[in-house]
């Protein structure tokens, strides 16, 4: 064989080994994820799989939290530091909220700091003020939320499946806890449950706003209760609600799973559980997982590979409800949440040129997960 037929076959295994092992750039990829709300244990799951994520991409990832989720001019004042810092990131993801997400956006276009969006759609009102990504804003570069709506009416539909397996042909007395006024996921939630309340056979009788608070949920659940002890079904807006609610109504005499029926959003892992045990009735979720594939989408969009060609510049994600006939086999698979487990850059079209499109379904994940990883990749990562 000649030396140059060598070389060559010499530079097509060094190029592959260095695709492989995601040496992309000599320096990782800096990116700040802002947390609206520290207490909310939520935004903990989506910074772990977030971090797993950075691990195997080459991303530098900070997270920052804002001490509380009641002061939203808060969240923007951290934000437009973010921007304007001398040690500013690659790009900021955060979460829109009423009333500042326009602001964040012009401090980081300001800046020039690319941004994207989480977890929350934007309200029309404030579309007619921002538009949609890279038209008003241009460095705002793409969106990613679930489907809220559709989540408060699903659970509301499985709840009051139940309770009428348990009392065929009578009509379901329903109470809810929702979030806070001025979160669009909040709003968006108590819209589907209200919408699928407007049944002949269900009665909502009060929606009650309890800001994600656990504590809040447990003692608003004693005093509804006893307001309308024909309660046979609480619908909550996320998994700490419910499981105040469940706390409560044990206590209360009621018996969870056989004589109420109470339900929650977000797969936290003591909610699993309690749904696995029959406790809860369901959970919500999957959308703690956004954070991680916007990471995929990012590095991607950063060597060359813009995920608009497949995605679009608004991602509209699906839940999934956990319930008690599910739950074991998820739980066996990622009960430990030992998200090291997934090799993040199989779903990256940059280490993957021939995916056809991005493939972030759970099914799949599970698919690919626990399978050995090749090569290494340097990142680092940071929270404050």
């Amino acid at each position: 064989m000649s030396a140059k037929k060598w070389i060559t076959i010499l530079l097509a295994v060094s190029m592959s080994i260095m695709f492989n092992t995601g040496a992309f750039a000599a320096d990782p990829i800096k990116v700040t994820f802002l947390v609206p709300d520290k207490k909310w244990y939520f935004w903990a799951d989506v910074a772990s799989f977030m971090e797993a994520a950075a691990e195997d991409l080459n991303m530098e990832l900070t997270v920052v939290y804002t001490e509380s989720g009641k002061n939203r001019f808060a969240t923007k004042r951290l934000a437009e530091s973010i921007v304007q810092g001398s040690d500013k990131p690659d790009y900021l993801v955060t979460v829109f909220l009423q009333g500042i997400g326009e602001g964040i956006l012009s401090a980081a276009e300001a800046h020039q700091v690319k941004t994207f969006m989480v977890n929350a759609n934007v309200p029309e009102k404030e579309k007619l003020q921002i538009g949609t990504p890279r038209t008003q804003f241009k460095h705002w570069i793409g969106h990613m939320y679930p489907t809220n709506h559709n989540a408060g009416y699903n659970l509301a539909e499985y709840l009051t499946t139940q309770a009428q397996a348990h009392r065929p042909s009578q009509p379901v007395k329903m109470i809810g806890f929702g979030g806070p006024g001025f979160s669009t996921v909040a709003v968006d939630r108590n819209a589907g449950v209200k919408q699928y309340a407007e049944r002949d056979d269900v009665t909502l009788s009060v929606l009650a706003p309890t800001d994600w608070d656990r504590e809040l949920a447990y003692k608003k659940t004693f005093a509804l209760l006893k307001r309308h002890p024909d309660t046979q079904v609480i619908w909550t807006g996320s998994d700490g609600m419910a499981l105040g609610a469940m706390k409560a109504s044990q206590e209360a005499g009621r018996s969870p799973g056989k004589d109420i029926f109470i339900g929650g959003i977000d797969w936290t892992p003591e909610a699993l559980v309690a749904v696995k045990n029959g406790k809860l009735s369901a959970t919500i979720g999957g959308h703690f997982m956004e954070g991680g594939w916007i990471m995929v989408l990012l590095h991607d969009y950063h060597h060359g590979k813009d995920f608009a060609e497949m995605t679009g510049l608004t991602i509209v994600s699906d839940f999934k409800l956990i319930h008690s006939q599910n739950a074991p086999p998820y739980l066996e698979k990622f009960g430990d949440q030992d998200w090291s487990q997934i090799d993040f850059r199989k779903f990256s079209r940059a280490h993957n040129p021939n995916l056809d499109r991005y493939n972030f379904e759970l099914e799949h994940v599970g698919s690919l997960c626990c399978q050995p990883k090749q090569g290494t990749s340097v990142s680092q990562k940071s929270t404050q």
